[in-house]
């Protein structure tokens, strides 16, 4: 729940993929949470490395973070990878939809277990 309320305040979002050699390329996003999926629009999707990259490589990263405090210092943020698909949909450019597999967030969860400095969670949920 807190990570969904917390996804509810963030705007955008650092899409990572890489091509069938190995290349990567990150892409900020805008996005939207469809249920479990993490749901990718854009205007011209199917003409962008992150497009072509997953529909030959569908593997995929999605980050959000942010600062909640500067003082104390506090950043908080979300990491998701999992696979990735590119749909295109009547009337859209397409959407890319990357499916959880394993969800790492910090400062977010108040009083989940933790590790990495007593920061980081981490739950494999697919």
């Amino acid at each position: 729940d807190a990570e969904r309320a917390y996804l509810a305040t963030q705007k955008v979002a650092r899409l990572g993929t890489a091509s069938t050699t190995g290349r990567p390329d990150v892409a900020a996003v805008r996005f939207r949470l469809d249920g479990d999926v993490i749901d990718i629009g854009g205007r011209v999707n199917p003409a962008t490395y992150k497009w072509h990259n997953v529909v030959n490589n569908p593997r995929a990263s999605v980050t959000f973070d942010d600062i909640a405090s500067e003082d104390p210092w506090i950043v908080r943020g979300i990491k998701i990878f999992g696979r990735a698909e590119a749909v295109e949909r009547e009337g859209t450019t397409g959407r890319i939809l990357v499916h959880p597999e394993i969800i790492w967030s910090w400062n977010v969860n108040e009083g989940a277990e933790t590790y990495f400095a007593d920061m980081i969670e981490k739950r494999i949920v697919g």
